[in-house]
């Protein structure tokens, strides 16, 4: 199956002419995603895939394979293969994460031990965060809400100074989640916190303060590209604490805290200076006398130590890429500008006091019926066991693709009835009644009883594993009937929706083994 989707999408591709050889836009691809990892304790755990002769082949093994598909079906594009296993000579290793890509993998020269050895730096997620259905911002389930533009570009900024070559934004367009694409429990928005919202909408400041950076990146990549990576080479830098009062204090030397990356060609010096410490420092930058400005040499003239470098401050965790000396960018500076214009989500006919007279909207709805019990039309798709049947299994033996599976059977009340006048109101049967089902994660399941809608419970985090998930039904009524009696069949029948799979295997938490939804107990 892996073959044949990969396969029609290249051929796609390439009848459409868009690849880079052809002209086209598409300069990299990647072959699966996020592999194996430190989650597989056992051999037994690492088997994936059994091959016919009874043997079974490891993650690595399925890495390799796709590397070598890749390369077969399209030579002639860069492959890559992110964060994880890799087939090493098919595909690059890349990474995806925040501060951890510059700090940790790109010093380690990647998981392969290629990157800046044999193969560029590439980071394809430069992670912002998505959102998941019920979560509160401050305290998100899994993964993160969004993360603050200075801080996205102190990682950027520190990625490029030890000599990566490309980043990705995930997400720099929110995006869309819908129908079957989705992943388990994430909402259909995606990310509402990209610089681009799902509409189109530009986010500020984040839009435009990614915007300075990029443009820099655009202006300077020559330089960067045709100088030799300063990766582990970080000079020291002359500093001291900016206290805004003690012009004589001490200048100390730094590269624990402070450090710049020099890049250079004939007529462009390009640094980048960091700062970790958590106060601003004042920091000297030497200066090349024939590539300065005019402003450049005036200001210097003024300063007492005319042999001095340029002296600026720099803020706490930021970074600022100078240009012959010019602050070009600076990670923790917002231009306020920038924050003229600001973001507010209403919801549609809300009394919100920030909401327009355009968002206070009427909202109108319509809805219909549905049968809410197996038809028997449908027989032919439906299946009898005494167990309940694993929903992707049932699809899959169905031939339907659905997220939705009934599930059907019969119960007794122990109650009986001998005598009801046919005026009396409805009698209770069962009181704070419950009913526990074993589920999956990112489940939601609904529960009627005689074809009444009784109660629903769901699960709607990015998770997979076993979970029991308990329904109240409350107290259950219905219209007594003469007959009824300890032993009469009542119907049950429970909707189970699948809210996505789990995009990810072997790692962090998630299984080798199939995927599995609805009842499963």
């Amino acid at each position: 199956q892996m073959e044949i989707f990969v396969s029609s999408t290249i051929d796609y591709l390439t009848l459409h002419k868009l690849w880079s050889d052809q002209g086209g836009p598409i300069v990299l691809a990647q072959i699966e995603n996020e592999l194996g990892d430190t989650d597989i304790k056992s051999p037994q755990e690492d088997h994936v895939i059994q091959n016919a002769d009874g043997t079974y082949a490891t993650q690595q093994d399925y890495a390799s394979w796709c590397g070598a598909l890749a390369q077969r079906l399209q030579p002639n594009v860069v492959w890559t293969m992110c964060n994880g296993l890799t087939a090493n000579n098919e595909t690059i290793n890349t990474c995806n994460g925040n501060s951890d890509c510059w700090s940790n993998w790109i010093v380690q020269h990647g998981q392969s031990n290629l990157i800046q050895v044999t193969q560029p730096a590439l980071w394809t997620e430069v992670e912002e965060g998505f959102q998941i259905w019920g979560d509160d911002p401050s305290n998100p389930s899994d993964y993160f809400w969004s993360r603050d533009v200075t801080s996205i570009t102190n990682d950027v900024m520190r990625w490029f100074a030890r000599g990566g070559s490309h980043i990705n934004h995930y997400m720099f367009w929110g995006g869309y989640n819908r129908e079957r694409m989705s992943a388990g429990g994430i909402m259909n928005a995606y990310s509402l916190e990209a610089p681009l919202c799902p509409n189109g909408q530009r986010h500020y400041p984040k839009f435009d303060h990614l915007r300075l950076c990029h443009s820099l990146l655009a202006e300077i990549a020559q330089v960067l590209l045709n100088a030799d990576s300063a990766l582990n080479k970080g000079r020291a830098v002359k500093y001291k604490i900016a206290n805004g009062s003690d012009d004589n204090s001490t200048w100390m030397v730094s590269t624990t805290e402070q450090r710049m990356f020099v890049y250079s060609n004939h007529d462009t010096d390009v640094i980048f200076v960091e700062n970790d410490a958590a106060h601003s420092v004042l920091v000297e930058i030497p200066i090349d006398n024939e590539k300065k400005t005019k402003q450049q040499k005036k200001r210097l003239q003024q300063q007492q130590d005319s042999s001095r470098g340029d002296v600026m401050e720099i803020r706490s965790n930021s970074v600022v890429a100078l240009v012959n000396g010019q602050i070009r960018f600076d990670s923790s500076h917002i231009d306020p500008q920038f924050l003229l214009y600001r973001r507010i989500i209403t919801p549609l006919g809300s009394s919100s006091a920030e909401a327009t007279s355009s968002t206070k909207i009427k909202l109108k709805w319509s809805s219909w019926a549905e049968p809410t019990t197996i038809s028997q039309s449908n027989h032919q798709l439906s299946a009898l066991d005494k167990r309940p049947f694993e929903q992707a299994k049932l699809a899959q033996k169905s031939r339907v693709s659905s997220d939705y599976t009934w599930y059907e059977t019969t119960f007794s009340f122990p109650t009986r009835i001998s005598s009801i006048d046919s005026s009396s109101s409805p009698s209770s049967i069962l009181t704070n009644a419950k009913i526990s089902i074993d589920t999956q994660r990112s489940n939601a399941l609904t529960v009627y009883i005689d074809g009444i809608f009784v109660g629903a419970g769901d699960n709607h985090k990015h998770r997979e594993g076993n979970i029991t998930i308990t329904v109240d039904l409350g107290n259950i009524t219905a219209v007594a009937q003469e007959g009824w009696h300890n032993g009469h069949d009542h119907n049950i029948s429970i909707l189970s929706e699948s809210l996505g799979y789990h995009n990810l295997i072997g790692r962090w938490g998630a299984s080798t083994k199939a995927k599995e939804k609805g009842i499963t107990g």
